[in-house]
């Protein structure tokens, strides 16, 4: 038998290109991706998105894996033996298992409660049905990402023959690398979302676990590594923690920007940096959260020293560079206001705008703003709408307080 190397992602996209005719850029890459090297999978795929002619056809590849290793299933299957794929998953997850290392052995029975019997008669097993590599009945591995990649989700989130809180609370953070490398081609190749949904209470678990420790190193792990899946709570940790950093005010003409590449950024930003991988919707969410403040034009900080209270105020300088922030400022958050399910936010975003009071006070930046104001209403609000309606005037009744002209036909039209 002669084992044939896997296929480069450039060979997998050349051979779809010319068998299929398929050369958007971005089905080659999906299609890649699927493959991981299985010019048989790459053609699966293929077929697949040329008859269904969308994108999204490949975006959960669930039925593809299933008939791909369809005679795998079935010898799972027939088996009926609940400990077998559990062993199955556990392989795919260490990828290689020596039975000479005691210490990790150990741990994986008592933390799944398997005899290292039991777990080396899984392997074999295994070993038999060629969905492992077993060397001098000593070390245990698998070669074929795919193919690892289809037994952990199998175990893991179909079947539940492993659990992934227990890999959690006994291998993270030892192995979290491990944990990586074992989930992200899980995310990428089923259904991400139902994953997410499923990991999202062991998350949690493990968070509140290591508060009560107060083990803040690994918790923060914690966060670096499943983000995606409790966003929310890493935004409010974020946020107290920066509320917590000490305040310490320079001139803007003494701070110095350069580039450090080799430079590691600061914790905060870099688990803020995460989200840019997230879902379109979370991101812009977080976009507007961040532009609302920024569109005020009065600021103010205390601190305590000593026993004194110092209160730090200040107004933003008017400047040709300032207007022109705003102005791509504006035009981000009413870009975003034409996506349905961020309409509402950006309505609050301007109504909250509309009710800052003293902090949105100045009425030379006012005037330069409202002309982009008024365009969004005319262009994307209906005076049927009472809410529409209601946010219109609150935000004219705001220019004519700082005494910036607004609009009389707007304000006529927007009556209901």
């Amino acid at each position: 038998m002669v084992k044939l190397p896997a296929l480069k992602d450039e060979q997998i996209k050349e051979l779809v290109c010319e068998e299929y005719e398929i050369k958007n850029s971005l089905y080659l890459e999906r299609i890649s991706d699927i493959a991981k090297g299985s010019p048989r999978l790459a053609v699966m795929a293929a077929r697949l998105a040329v008859h269904e002619n969308t994108l999204a056809s490949i975006a959960d590849v669930s039925n593809l894996y299933e008939q791909y290793f369809g005679s795998i299933t079935d010898d799972l299957r027939d088996l009926r033996d609940a400990k077998l794929l559990q062993v199955a998953g556990i392989i795919s997850f260490f990828q290689t298992v020596d039975r000479s290392n005691s210490e990790l052995v150990g741990a994986i029975c008592d933390a799944f409660d398997l005899t290292p019997d039991e777990l080396w008669q899984g392997a074999r097993r295994l070993h038999e049905l060629e969905m492992v590599d077993m060397y001098e009945n000593e070390i245990v591995k698998i070669s074929d990402q795919v193919l690892s990649t289809y037994l952990f989700y199998l175990s893991a989130f179909r079947e539940k023959a492993v659990d992934f809180g227990i890999i959690l609370e006994h291998f993270f953070p030892r192995f979290r690398q491990r944990v990586v490398d074992a989930l992200n081609p899980v995310l990428d190749a089923f259904d991400a979302r139902k994953i997410t949904d499923d990991i999202r209470p062991t998350v949690d678990r493990v968070w509140r676990l290591l508060q009560q420790r107060g083990d803040q190193d690994v918790l923060r792990q914690l966060m670096e590594v499943f983000w995606f899946a409790q966003q929310t709570k890493v935004l409010v940790y974020v946020k107290e923690e920066i509320h917590r950093l000490p305040i310490d005010p320079q001139p803007v003409e003494s701070t110095q920007f350069s580039a450090s590449p080799d430079k590691e950024a600061p914790w905060l930003v870099g688990i803020l940096s995460l989200f840019r991988y997230g879902e379109e919707v979370s991101f812009s969410r977080l976009f507007l959260a961040v532009a609302e403040p920024l569109l005020h034009t009065h600021f103010q900080t205390n601190e305590m020293k000593g026993e004194s209270l110092v209160l730090t105020r200040f107004d933003v300088p008017v400047s040709p560079a300032l207007f022109e922030f705003r102005r791509t400022l504006w035009q981000r958050v009413f870009s975003l206001g034409s996506l349905p399910s961020l309409r509402d936010s950006v309505l609050n975003l301007i109504k909250n705008h509309s009710h800052a009071g003293y902090e949105v006070a100045n009425a030379e930046i006012l005037a330069k703003d409202a002309p982009s104001v008024l365009s969004f209403f005319r262009s994307n609000l209906d005076p049927s709408d009472h809410r529409h309606c209601v946010i219109v005037h609150d935000y004219l009744e705001l220019l004519t307080f700082r005494g910036v002209a607004g609009d009389e036909a707007l304000a006529s039209l927007f009556i209901g």
